[in-house]
C-alpha cells in the first residue's frame, strides 16, 4: 500500500476518533441493534432475496462481512441471538459508539501485539469486519489496531490493510404514483407521494386551478414565477380578467400570456400601491411577495395596517414595515416558519409553498385582535431597550383570561410550550412566583411546586397565600389591582346537638394547596391540588358536598366533588369535627394592609405577583406596603410585566434585557399603561403567542396567564 494512502487513512480514522470521542474499553462498546421492527434478514445482500427471518427493534446482533448491492449501498453478514446468518440493509441498524473496521484483503494476519514481529494468531479473509479497542504504533512509527473478531478473538491488524467501517443512507422511496380526479378527467402525479405538500397540491390540482407537467411530475420544490403566482391567485379569487390597452409595466406586454392576471391583480391592489418599475414576471416569486399578496387578496390590509408596532415570531429580522403582514398570514394560519423558526422573507418561493398557502386562502382563520409588537424605549439618554409584548384588547367580547396550572394540578410542572399547545392559548405569560425545587417536606423530591400568591379561575381559587400584588378579571374583562388578602372562616353545623360550643365550631384556613409548613397552619386541599395528598401524621377532615366522611391520616385521596382540610397533628381542629357534620366556608376579600374591604366577588381570574409597578398612571413601587426586600427592587434581571392601558388594552411583556424594577415600571409607562406589577420573571421569563414560545424559559413553569379567543 503506497505511503500516501496510509497517511490518507490514517487521517480519516483520526478524524473519525475525534468526533466519535476516545475509543471506549471493551466493556464500554454499544452493542449493534436493529433500529425498527420488521427487518428482513436476507439469503444474500439485496431487498429482492429471500427473507430468512424477521427481527424485531432492538435485537443484538453481531456483525460479520461487510458486502455491496447493485447500486453500491453497505450491507452486512450478520448473526442474530439464535445463531441464524443473514444479510441486513447498513441503514437498519443502530450502532451506538460501536466503531469499526473492514478487512480490505485476503489473508491479512491478526497478531498478538502491534507490529510485524508478533506472532500471528490467525489469518482474516477479506470484508470481514473487525470491532475496533484501541490503536498503537510499532517501532518504526506505523500505526496498528487492536480488534477483535466476530468469532471472538482478539489482536492486532495493521491499519493499512483495513479500511474505515461505513454506512450507507437509506435508498430514495420508490415513485408511488398518485391519481387526482379533476373536472377534465384524471391526472397521475408521480413526483407529490412522499412531500410535505402532498394534500395541498392534490387540493388544488382537484379544483383545477393548477396541472402537472406532461412528464407526470408536479416538481413541488421549484420555484414559482411571479407570473405563475399572480395568474393563480386571480384564479384562485374567480376574478374576471382585465386586459388594458395600455400596460402598467413595460416588461409585460400584451402579448404576454399572463398579461391580463397581472394587469387584474394590480387593479385589484394585489401588488400594492407603491408599484415597481418593471414586474420582471419570469423572476421567482418570493416569500415576501406571496404574504403581502395573500394578505391583500384577503382583505386584511387594513388589519396590518392597524399593527405598526408588530413583529412576527420568527428567528430572522423581518424589517418593520414588513412585520404586520407576516403577523397577519400567520396569525391566519396561511404560513409557518422553517424548522429552524425563521421565516426567510426573501426565499423563492416553491410551487408547494405557493399550492399551500393558496389553499389555505379559502378557509383563512380569523387574525383576531390578540397580537405582538416589539419597541425600542428611552431609558437614559444613552440606554434604550427593546421589550417583546402581547396586546390583548379587553374590549373584545369573546376574549377571555384563565390560570392555567401545569399537568392541570397546583406545584406541578411543564415547559411554556406545551402549556400553551394543550390549552389552544392565543398568548400566555409566566404569573405567580413558585418556588424551583420541591418545598413540601412530605415530598422532599418532588413533585410539588410551592405557588406563592393567590391563583383563582372560574371564581374558585386554585392557591391562596395571600402575598405580593393580585390582578383580578371579571367575566366583562374589567381588571383590578390591589394586595388583596383572602380570608376563609369556617362554621361547623353538627348532624345533632351535642356538647361543643358555638367557639367550638368556628375555624380559619391558613392557605390552600400549599405544604403543611408551620404547626398553626390550617390548609385546604382541593381536587386542584391532585388526586392525593399526603399529610404524613397530621390528620385531615375529609368532606364531599360540604359534609364530613371521614378523619383519617397519611395519604388522602380527595374526593372530586369535595376537599380536604388538614393541620399539624396536636391541634384543636380535630376534636372539634365530627362525622356527619356540615361545614359552610365564607370568604372574606380586604387589603392586606389597611384591611378595607375589596370589590373582588364579582371577580373570575386571578394572578399574583409583585411588586407592584404602576397606580394610576405613576410609578408605584412600595416596598413597605408589599413587603419585597431591597435587594428585589435594585436588582437587573430579565422581566416580566402585566400591564393595562387607559383604553383597556392588556400589555403581557417581556424584556429579555437585564432592567431594574424602576426601569421596568418607566417601560410599561412609555406604552401607556396606568397600572402595572411585575411578575414571575428572571429564568421563567418567556411569552407564548399562538403555537410559538417567542422567548423561551431557561426551565419548566408551574402556573401561567392565558388569554383565549373564542
Amino acid at each position: 500500500m503506497p505511503r500516501s494512502s496510509f497517511s490518507a487513512l490514517l487521517v480519516f480514522l483520526m478524524v473519525l476518533a475525534s468526533l466519535s470521542g476516545p475509543v471506549p474499553v471493551l466493556g464500554e462498546l454499544t452493542p449493534v441493534t436493529i433500529s425498527e421492527d420488521g427487518v428482513y434478514l436476507r439469503s444474500t445482500p439485496t431487498t429482492t432475496a429471500e427473507a430468512l427471518a424477521t427481527l424485531k427493534q432492538g435485537t443484538g446482533i453481531t456483525l460479520l462481512r461487510e458486502g455491496v448491492d447493485e447500486a453500491g449501498s453497505i450491507w452486512f453478514l450478520v448473526r442474530t441471538p439464535q445463531g441464524q446468518e443473514g444479510w441486513v440493509a447498513s441503514w437498519l441498524l443502530a450502532f451506538g459508539e460501536t466503531r469499526w473496521v473492514v478487512v480490505s484483503e485476503d489473508q491479512l494476519n491478526l497478531r498478538e501485539g502491534p507490529g510485524r514481529s508478533s506472532l500471528v494468531i490467525t489469518q482474516l479473509n477479506a470484508d470481514t469486519l473487525l470491532l475496533l479497542l484501541g490503536e498503537e504504533t510499532d517501532e518504526a512509527d506505523q500505526l496498528w489496531y487492536q480488534v477483535r473478531t466476530p468469532d471472538g478473538e482478539e489482536g492486532w491488524v495493521a491499519s493499512w490493510l483495513v479500511r474505515p467501517g461505513r454506512v450507507s443512507t437509506p435508498p430514495p422511496p420508490p415513485p408511488m404514483p398518485v391519481v387526482v380526479s379533476t373536472p377534465e378527467g384524471q391526472i397521475t402525479l408521480i413526483d407529490i407521494y412522499y412531500h410535505w405538500a402532498k394534500e395541498n397540491i392534490v387540493a388544488q390540482v382537484q379544483s383545477g386551478l393548477v396541472k402537472g407537467y406532461p412528464d407526470g411530475t408536479f416538481r413541488p420544490d421549484t420555484p414559482l414565477s411571479q407570473a405563475e403566482f399572480y395568474t393563480l391567485l386571480v384564479r384562485l379569487r374567480g376574478l374576471s380578467l382585465q386586459a388594458p390597452p395600455t400596460p402598467t409595466f413595460p416588461d409585460l406586454p400584451p402579448t404576454h400570456w399572463a398579461y391580463a392576471a397581472v394587469e387584474t391583480a394590480v387593479r385589484q391592489g394585489y401588488l400594492g400601491k407603491s408599484l415597481p418599475a418593471n414586474f420582471q414576471p419570469d423572476a421567482p416569486a418570493t416569500r415576501q411577495e406571496i404574504v403581502l399578496a395573500a394578505v391583500r387578496a384577503l382583505g386584511l390590509e387594513s388589519v396590518a395596517l392597524q399593527r405598526p408596532d408588530a413583529f412576527a415570531p420568527f428567528q430572522d429580522e423581518i424589517p418593520p414595515s414588513l412585520a404586520p403582514y407576516v403577523q397577519v398570514a400567520f396569525d391566519c394560519k396561511l404560513v409557518n416558519g422553517y424548522p429552524d423558526s425563521t421565516f426567510r422573507l426573501e426565499g423563492q418561493a416553491t410551487r408547494a409553498e405557493a399550492m399551500s398557502i393558496l389553499e389555505r386562502m379559502k378557509k383563512p382563520a380569523k387574525p383576531g385582535t390578540i397580537y405582538l409588537s416589539r419597541r425600542a424605549v428611552t431609558l437614559a439618554p444613552s440606554r434604550t431597550t427593546t421589550v417583546e409584548f402581547a396586546k390583548v384588547d379587553l374590549k373584545q367580547p369573546n376574549v377571555r383570561s384563565r390560570v392555567f396550572l401545569a399537568h392541570n394540578q397546583v406545584g406541578r410542572l411543564d415547559s411554556m410550550q406545551n402549556l400553551g399547545d394543550a390549552n389552544g392559548l392565543s398568548v400566555a405569560i409566566p404569573a405567580a412566583y413558585f418556588d424551583k425545587k420541591s418545598s413540601d417536606p412530605l415530598y422532599p423530591d418532588g413533585p410539588f411546586r410551592y405557588i406563592w400568591g393567590n391563583l383563582e379561575n372560574d371564581g374558585t381559587f386554585l392557591t391562596i397565600s395571600n402575598e405580593g400584588t393580585s390582578v383580578g378579571f371579571t367575566a366583562s374583562n374589567t381588571v383590578t389591582f390591589a394586595p388583596l388578602e383572602v380570608g376563609i372562616t369556617g362554621r361547623i353545623i353538627p348532624a345533632k346537638a351535642d356538647s361543643r360550643t358555638p367557639s367550638d365550631l368556628n375555624f380559619y384556613l391558613s392557605g390552600m394547596n400549599q405544604p403543611l409548613l408551620s404547626p398553626d397552619s390550617v390548609r385546604l386541599y382541593s381536587p386542584a391540588y391532585g388526586e392525593k395528598v399526603n399529610v404524613g401524621e397530621a390528620k385531615a377532615v375529609v368532606l364531599r358536598q360540604y359534609l364530613v366522611k371521614e378523619i383519617a391520616t397519611g395519604t388522602i385521596t380527595i374526593p372530586r366533588d369535595g376537599f380536604v382540610i388538614a393541620a399539624p397533628a396536636g391541634t384543636w381542629l380535630y376534636t372539634h369535627f365530627q362525622v356527619g357534620d356540615r361545614v359552610e366556608l365564607k370568604y372574606k376579600y380586604s387589603h392586606n394592609v389597611t384591611g378595607q374591604l375589596l370589590p373582588w366577588l364579582d371577580v373570575r381570574t386571578t394572578i399574583s405577583a409583585g411588586p407592584r409597578l404602576l397606580k394610576d398612571g405613576r410609578v408605584a413601587l412600595n416596598r413597605d406596603e408589599e413587603k419585597f426586600d431591597d435587594s428585589l427592587l435594585a436588582s437587573s434581571a430579565r422581566r416580566t410585566a402585566i400591564g393595562i392601558t387607559g383604553d383597556r388594552v392588556m400589555i403581557l411583556l417581556n424584556a429579555m434585557e437585564p432592567l431594574t424594577l424602576a426601569e421596568l415600571a418607566q417601560v410599561m409607562l412609555s406604552l401607556g399603561c396606568t397600572d402595572a406589577v411585575n411578575l414571575d420573571g428572571g429564568a421563567s421569563t418567556s411569552l407564548y403567542y399562538k403555537g410559538i414560545v417567542v422567548n423561551e424559559p431557561r426551565g419548566s413553569l408551574t402556573n401561567v396567564l392565558g388569554f383565549i379567543e373564542d
